[in-house]
């Protein structure tokens, strides 16, 4: 089987067909990576165009006198590759080859304009930075709060039953006292009538004393 571009033989492992037209070419005339061959088109059996049929198809919804004009110009592009030689298919496989590495190394010109600089990323690390270590700092002390709050309610609390205990205890220590108090009213009372009962018991025996005196009676 003939490569459509060099007329070569395609040996296996090297075509690829176009689902467009049905001819076929070596991959490596179509300008196709091996690694993209292998993977999008071997393994996945994705449908791959050559370009002619991929500009045919693009411009052949194109009613305007351009498109006809285009398609036509293609159509006769593709005539005019059949006709060349062997030599004129690889001139013309090579040019295109260029073309495509032109347009690729222009293209990795542009991304490598287009890349960020190692200053730009140094300052958005900075920020970055700079953001994580407030975030850090407010949940820090915002935890430190927290934790400072819960502590001084603990001890607020254990303070509040520790006094409450010792009121409880001062206010049994004074009912106590009270009762005490009452205890020694009660006794001096008790002892203030003792003593009058005693002070009227002495008087009268001093009065018996006397009466028995003069009377010559002993107790």
């Amino acid at each position: 089987m003939e490569c459509g571009a060099c007329r070569h033989i395609i040996e296996d492992g090297g075509l690829i067909k176009c689902a467009g037209c049905d001819n076929t070419f070596h991959y490596e005339c179509c300008n196709i990576e091996k690694q993209v061959y292998f993977d999008e088109y071997v393994e996945k059996k994705q449908k791959w165009y050559c370009p002619s049929c991929t500009n045919i198809t693009r411009r052949r919804n194109d009613s305007t006198p351009v498109g006809k004009r285009d398609i036509r110009s293609l159509q006769a592009s593709q005539a005019d590759i059949t006709n060349m030689s062997c030599d004129e298919k690889l001139q013309r496989s090579s040019r295109l080859k260029k073309s495509s590495n032109s347009a690729s190394q222009h293209a990795l010109r542009q991304k490598n304009s287009d890349s960020v600089t190692i200053e730009q990323i140094e300052a958005l690390l900075d920020r970055k930075l700079s953001t994580f270590k407030i975030d850090v700092v407010q949940e820090v002390h915002t935890m430190v709060t927290k934790e400072f709050n819960h502590t001084i309610n603990k001890l607020e609390s254990d303070f509040t039953v520790a006094t409450d205990f010792l009121q409880k205890g001062q206010d049994d220590l004074l009912k106590e006292l009270e009762v005490a108090n009452n205890k020694i009213k009660t006794l001096e009372l008790e002892r203030t009538t003792l003593k009058s009962n005693i002070e009227s018991l002495d008087r009268r025996l001093m009065s018996v004393e006397k009466i028995s005196r003069s009377h010559n009676v002993e107790i």
